[in-house]
């Protein structure tokens, strides 16, 4: 995956102005799509922001999905097909607006928009990342981003367990850092087959916060494997494991 340049971009968070730190991959502005039948990125969106309801998303006015975009859910469809270039984000809630951004993707190319924190004081935080869709035959692929919000101090590994080995994938993304940040095996090579996976967070008596009995990991398939929720939280806001997979 290549390292995405960080800018600052202004975005209006019910009605307030604030500054967020968010990651963008621009091209080139002859790109841009003035056409429907102009040149096409591929994008999916994931709703990580605690307590914010659902999302409308909108790109250039136009909803990218039939229904808002509910925590801990992403686009049913995978990736759609989006317009190339210079482009207008919008999220709404209701008629409150989340963000208003000016986000740029290149054609040909794929992208995920993760949406997370809080919404404490009104602030939400987005990361753009360009997503590197080749596959393996061999082996297969997985990488590990996490949306719970944490101390600053704080952190988890991701440990996948397959026949008594252990593979960890630690900080990929930490939700809980001011600006994103991606391990050295953005997507990791692993041996296809059943794993046991735990989510282990330092600085605690018992580490192991989350286990997910088994997963199987198929050659030539690759995984996004994302934490979610809130220490000590219930319902659709307990920690928890979801797992795309991207191909």
């Amino acid at each position: 995956m290549r390292k995405l340049p960080g800018l600052f971009a202004i975005i209006k968070i019910k009605g307030c102005l604030v500054l967020c730190s968010c990651f963008f991959f621009f091209s080139c502005l002859k790109n841009k799509d003035t056409t429907a039948n102009g040149p096409k990125a591929r994008i999916t969106v994931s709703n990580y922001v605690v307590n914010s309801g659902a999302f409308n998303i909108l790109y250039d006015g136009g909803a990218l999905t039939a229904a808002p975009l509910a925590y801990g859910k992403s686009f049913d469809s995978g990736y759609i097909p989006v317009g190339a270039g210079i482009h207008n984000l919008k999220l709404t809630s209701g008629a409150d607006v989340i963000a208003d951004n000016t986000v740029s993707v290149q054609t040909g190319f794929t992208y995920s928009l993760f949406l997370y924190d809080t919404l404490k004081n009104n602030t939400a935080k987005a990361w753009l990342v360009e997503d590197n869709m080749v596959a393996v035959d061999t082996v297969a692929k997985a990488r590990f981003l996490q949306f719970i919000p944490l101390p600053a101090t704080d952190s988890l590994t991701f440990r996948l367990i397959n026949n008594t080995l252990g593979y960890d994938i630690k900080d990929d993304f930490v939700g809980n850092k001011s600006a994103p940040g991606t391990g050295s095996e953005f997507f990791a090579n692993l041996p296809p087959g059943a794993y046991q996976v735990q989510l282990i967070r330092k600085n605690l008596p018992t580490p192991i916060i989350y286990t997910l009995p088994s997963y199987t990991l198929e050659r030539g398939k690759l995984y996004t494997f994302i934490a979610k929720g809130l220490v000590n939280g219930t319902g659709e806001y307990a920690i928890g494991l979801i797992v795309v997979k991207n191909n």
